[in-house]
């Protein structure tokens, strides 16, 4: 029911997004504000479900709630839509209640074919009561058949990333997007639920 979409700093323009819900009469939420009123469960947009930009203003981190279960799927459009040069793509924005404490992450290019030329992670993770990066969240490198651990923010900077506006089950989360040091195969794991988002240019 609680969706918390990342930005991703290499566009100028936030996102369009594309929200269903699974039963009728179902209210959809904006950072904690009152939102959008999704009539049946699939359709016509307007009804069926919502499609609009997660900030029209700015690129932003965003927070969706609904009280009853939703999906999204997250849409960049091409170079047009901001003069940035880029392909377009699509991923899935899935639920905190489906976060995991653990990721495998293969970079594309890793058995020698199409690569990127950088690879972007956005990790969503919680903050600790002082509102810093868990002691616990760790960025993994595959060496010679081993995972070497080093803390995310030794491997990426202290920086705790941008933090959504608004609580989530009490407690305060952020984005932090960090670029993969070539290909490979890595690992990220947290002692609390974490999300991950991959993409490539």
């Amino acid at each position: 029911k609680t969706l918390l979409v990342p930005k991703f700093s290499t566009r100028k323009n936030s996102a369009m997004i594309k929200v269903f819900a699974k039963d009728s009469n179902t209210m959809v939420s904006k950072n904690c504000s009152a939102g959008k009123l999704i009539q049946k469960a699939g359709g016509v947009e307007g009804t069926g479900f919502m499609y609009e930009r997660v900030n029209a203003n700015a690129n932003t981190v965003m927070v969706y709630s609904a009280d009853s279960p939703i999906s999204a799927t997250f849409f960049f459009f091409c170079q047009e839509d901001d003069n940035v040069v880029s392909d377009p793509f699509q991923m899935n924005i899935y639920p905190v209640e489906q976060f995991s404490t653990s990721y495998i992450i293969n970079t594309p290019g890793i058995k020698g074919g199409f690569k990127f030329d950088f690879n972007y992670l956005n990790v969503i993770y919680q903050l600790t009561d002082n509102n810093t990066m868990p002691e616990d969240l760790e960025f993994g490198t595959a060496v010679n058949g081993e995972i070497k651990w080093r803390k995310l923010r030794e491997m990426f900077g202290p920086s705790i990333g941008d933090v959504f506006s608004c609580l989530v089950n009490g407690k305060k989360y952020a984005s932090k997007e960090c670029i993969v040091p070539g290909d490979n195969v890595y690992m990220i794991r947290c002692g609390t639920p974490i999300g991950l988002y991959m993409y490539g240019v």
